[in-house]
């Protein structure tokens, strides 16, 4: 599974993939896991530690907040 990293000074704000009226906002230094895209240019991941809740945002958005986790070192 590709980790990635929210960078400092960013944030990414999602809905959740079952119910996208319920957003939230993740803080840099969030570690993200990224899973498989279902539809085109809509990344989706859970949040490290806190189970299997899956939440999207647009992928645009992600590729520019976040980035590898060695990166963010």
């Amino acid at each position: 599974m590709t980790r990635r990293v929210i960078k400092v000074a960013s944030e990414v704000e999602a809905f959740r993939e079952t119910r996208p009226t319920v957003r939230r906002r993740f803080q840099a230094g969030t570690v993200l896991n990224v899973l498989q895209w279902v539809t085109p240019d809509v990344a989706r991941f859970t949040v490290e530690g806190e189970g299997i809740e899956l939440w999207c945002c647009p992928q645009a958005v992600f590729d520019e907040q976040t980035e590898s986790p060695e990166r963010s070192t």
